[in-house]
């Protein structure tokens, strides 16, 4: 069972994620104050699989994450001010992630 979470990671007492925050390597470069919550995630999809196709150490990177979270947690922080039930853009890491470790 693949265990990859998405945190919360201004809240107080959450330690311990992979930073996804804007300007992280994993960030999401189309920013809420610019584009609506659902413009944001579309950029960031087509964002996120032209940087899988284009960049192989991307790539090679999430897949790592993804064979890692096999047999440990991995959490992926992000500072979106969002309810739990709404997607932000890390659950779309989280998607591609389990496509290319192939855990889906």
């Amino acid at each position: 069972m693949m265990s990859l979470y998405r945190v919360q990671a201004r809240q107080k007492g959450v330690v311990g994620y992979i930073n996804c925050m804007r300007g992280s390597w994993l960030g999401n470069p189309f920013p809420l104050n610019r584009y609506s919550r659902e413009m944001s995630l579309i950029n960031y999809e087509g964002y996120l699989k032209w940087r899988i196709r284009n960049d192989f150490t991307f790539s090679t990177y999430l897949m790592e994450l993804g064979e890692k979270s096999k047999t440990e947690t991995v959490t992926l922080g992000c500072t979106c001010k969002i309810f739990p039930h709404e997607d932000c853009h890390v659950d779309l890491l989280i998607k591609h992630i389990k496509k290319l470790s192939n855990t889906e």
